[in-house]
């Protein structure tokens, strides 16, 4: 009688056979997708962190099929994958030796078209060249929604003798989390729509909107409220680049108030302007009592 194996036999052999290769693919590449913040307000940057670490055993040259990006994302909204923005990243071939880690540092929101409000599912992926493979992080889900808008003004900016002025707006939103509201600045062009800047300049109390006017500089000023009897003053120049941040204290019976003149020159008046960095140096060192005031400044603020 001619012997024939088992049915149960065959299987069992290829699949011990395919869980030690499918073990060993995955021990050569682990990729990581860190995204600190799951909620963004439309245009904000969105800062992703990817983690490459080498597990294979050997160098290896990083480097994508026929010339292509070793990195890329699958960007996933409404069902459907984006395609990438042609005026994405361009990344060259790198070595990244046995055991080591690679860091790279991406803005999300210039590479994929994701200013659209909803939620986002993405997974980034590396090109592995021994084995003609792409090694995938777990997916991570953000939501981008809008923030509710304060106060708005259009300005213009010159574009040189021959060039006509260009015209753009400032404006400023409000956007709540479960713990805390930020306040947002804007930049728009108002001929294209196309918003140029956006993120938080800090933490507002809701206590009266801000202030908010431009100079003659055509730069937006900003006074807020940001913890309790402390104001944060901001100056935005006219690309919508944040020049300065100053905090100041409300003192007794004297609070922080924004002024402009007759040349069109913004400066705050009253209370007391304030360094914690400086007054943390000055405690450390022993020349300020320890005590804390009840209207200072939390820590982290205005980030």
């Amino acid at each position: 009688m001619r012997y024939s194996p088992t049915r149960s036999a065959i299987p069992l052999g290829a699949l011990f056979f395919f869980a030690v290769m499918a073990g060993a693919a995955r021990a050569q590449l682990l990729v990581t997708l860190d995204i600190p913040k799951k909620v963004f307000v439309a245009y904000e940057n969105m800062d992703a962190t990817v983690t490459i670490s080498n597990r294979s055993g050997s160098d290896v040259i990083l480097g994508g099929p026929n010339g292509t990006n070793w990195m890329t994302f699958e960007v996933l909204a409404r069902n459907s994958i984006l395609s990438p923005l042609r005026t994405g990243m361009q990344l060259r071939p790198v070595v990244l030796k046995n055991g080591a880690s690679l860091v790279k540092q991406i803005n999300l929101i210039r590479e994929y078209p994701m200013a659209d409000f909803g939620t986002y599912k993405i997974v980034a992926s590396v090109y592995y060249p021994p084995l003609n493979r792409y090694f995938s992080s777990q997916q991570q889900k953000i939501n981008v929604t809008k923030g509710r808008t304060m106060w708005k003004q259009g300005y213009g900016v010159a574009q040189g003798s021959n060039a006509p002025a260009a015209f753009r707006e400032f404006s400023l939103m409000g956007f709540r989390q479960a713990d805390r509201e930020d306040l947002y600045v804007g930049v728009r062009d108002q001929r294209t729509q196309r918003v140029l800047k956006t993120y938080s300049l800090g933490r507002v109390l809701a206590v009266g909107d801000p202030r908010a006017t431009v100079d003659s500089e055509n730069r937006l000023h900003v006074l807020h409220m940001g913890a309790p009897k402390v104001y944060v003053h901001s100056i935005v120049d006219a690309d919508g680049d944040l020049v300065s941040q100053d905090i100041y204290k409300e003192t007794e019976q004297n609070r922080p108030t924004m002024m402009v003149d007759n040349r069109g020159v913004v400066s705050v008046r009253g209370g007391q302007q304030y360094d914690p960095q400086a007054q943390a140096a000055a405690r450390l060192a022993g020349q300020e009592p320890v005590e804390r005031m009840a209207s200072e400044l939390p820590e982290g603020l205005p980030q």
